[in-house]
């Protein structure tokens, strides 16, 4: 995807205009820097687009990780202490229809693990290829 056809798809899908500016704000963002962005978390897309309205952050941040434009992919992480260990998409999925996860290392339960979780994005190769 290319990004005048992102703005565009925006500016199709959102209303008011002022929220335009928002999404279109972060979609510029994600194109202006998808070869440096390796991880996007809620607080850096809070920075980029101006806000702390939690709503606000997570529209945004769904929107352009959903099929109408796919500019953003969402990754998860598992932290625990100082340790940080990427997590693939069936972990996170095996983990919420069992209720367990079994740590990547260890090998052992994380007790309580949805409090360690934490999302981020990265761009999608819709982004890449455009």
């Amino acid at each position: 995807m290319k990004l005048d056809h992102a703005l565009a798809t925006i500016a199709e899908d959102i209303r008011p205009s002022e929220n335009q500016k928002v999404f279109a704000c972060l979609a510029e963002y994600v194109f202006a820097h998808k070869k440096d962005i390796k991880h996007l978390t809620y607080s850096s897309i809070a920075q980029v687009i101006g806000t702390q309205r939690p709503e606000m952050l997570l529209q945004v941040a769904q929107y352009l990780s959903g099929e109408r434009v796919k500019l953003l992919e969402m990754k998860f992480e598992l932290i625990i202490d100082d340790n940080i260990i990427p997590l693939d998409d069936e972990t996170v999925y095996h983990a919420e229809i069992t209720g367990s996860l079994i740590h990547p290392d260890t090998g052992y339960p994380v007790k309580d693990y949805d409090r360690y979780i934490y999302p981020y994005f990265i761009p999608s190769r819709e982004i890449e290829n455009g």
